[in-house]
């Protein structure tokens, strides 16, 4: 994990110094510790703008991998966004196309 001016989660307005927030010595230990011991160890690497995470949870469900929609978006403050997902909700709006034209957008204003 990554932390900037002692963020963990920061937008390119954000100043300050990137740092790691764990040693390599600790990752080891933390990995030995789900192997030795059957820890539980919450990893994730995911980079999102709002609009790919959109079309890839819509490609998802067109091709039948899920049966969630979205039921909210709420865009980007700062850092996040949030997306509800429902049985219930509905597809992004535009083609996918369109959405992939909003995603190269949104990496350009980044």
């Amino acid at each position: 994990m990554v932390s900037k001016g002692g963020r963990i989660a920061w937008d390119a307005k954000e100043k300050g110094e990137f740092e790691f927030v764990h040693s390599l010595e600790q990752a080891k230990q933390a990995i030995r510790d789900v192997g030795e011991r059957g820890s539980y160890l919450n990893v994730h690497e995911w980079c999102f703008t709002p609009t790919s995470f959109r079309l890839m949870m819509r490609d998802l469900f067109e091709l039948g991998f899920i049966q969630l929609k979205e039921l909210a978006f709420h865009p980007s403050q700062s850092s996040e966004f949030y997306v509800a997902l429902s049985r219930v909700g509905v597809l992004p709006p535009g083609t996918r196309l369109d959405l992939l034209q909003e995603v190269l957008r949104e990496q350009s204003v980044a």
